[in-house]
């Protein structure tokens, strides 16, 4: 994957009688904002549905422009934005976290709105080629909303990272890195499996609940959702990404990904 950069500080906020054991971030992202960084973005959105060599390749034997391909990859409806969400916490993890995602889920689908099931995104930061206990492991939920409101989106995405990190960790860490070795990227591989032994070589561990939110949409109330405390030993971290006209931002970073396929 390409590198990203220029997203904005979240901010920390405290609520009494909500995730005590855990932090509340808020990053705000202004129209302004984001159309600085669509550009990039929209090279990262392109490297996460497909290789451009293997696009280029495609395009070759179908006599079409790689856009046009790129575009037929690309989902329609609730997947649309919920992948655009799962790439927008890619470069999260890589911008505010220094932390890469070794296996791009959106590359694996048989058909364009196929829905992956398996944690959303699994990233991971390591200081050196050896395991050392500061290395990290992120595990994400992330939900998506530019036009639809629910009450509960945040509970939801809180209980969700929750579930995957203690029902189905260590098989999506497994089968992740067994797709890693099948596409030739046992550098890739390796690095999953450094997290799959917590107990002979400990890691630190961060569970974040991601809601990517049209900023006119949202409403604070919806944090009163979260629970009093989580109560599971592992950091937890909440994220609510509050972009204006969200839902422009999702259409304009999608037509210069397709406009970049072709140069």
């Amino acid at each position: 994957m390409p590198h990203f950069k220029g997203l904005p500080a979240p901010e920390t906020v405290r609520l009494d009688g909500r995730l005590e054991d855990g932090e509340i971030r808020i990053m705000h992202l202004s129209e302004d904002q984001w159309q600085d960084i669509s550009l990039e973005h929209a090279i990262y959105l392109l490297n996460a549905y497909v290789d451009p060599g293997v696009l280029r390749r495609l395009a070759a034997r179908r006599k079409q422009d790689p856009g046009v391909v790129f575009l037929n990859l690309v989902p329609t409806g609730a997947t649309y934005t919920g992948n655009f969400g799962e790439v927008f916490v890619y470069a999260l993890f890589e911008d505010q976290y220094g932390a890469d995602v070794p296996c791009v889920k959106l590359r694996l689908r048989l058909t364009a709105n196929q829905a992956l099931t398996g944690t959303d995104v699994i990233a991971v930061s390591m200081q050196g080629p050896t395991p050392a206990e500061d290395d990290h492991l992120y595990v994400s939920e992330v939900k998506t909303r530019s036009g639809s409101v629910k009450k509960t989106i945040v509970r939801e995405a809180v209980n969700g990272v929750l579930a995957d990190m203690h029902s189905r960790l260590a098989e999506s860490l497994l089968f992740q890195e067994k797709l890693l070795e099948e596409s030739g990227d046992s550098a890739g591989a390796e690095r999953l499996w450094r997290f799959e032994d917590p107990v002979n070589f400990p890691y630190e561990t961060t569970c974040m609940a991601v809601v990517l939110h049209d900023s006119d949409r949202w409403k604070d109330e919806f944090l009163n959702e979260l629970p009093r405390r989580h109560d599971t030993g592992v950091e937890v971290v909440v994220l609510v990404v509050r972009v204006k006209c969200l839902r422009d931002w999702i259409d304009a970073v999608h037509a210069v990904a397709a406009a970049q396929a072709d140069v």
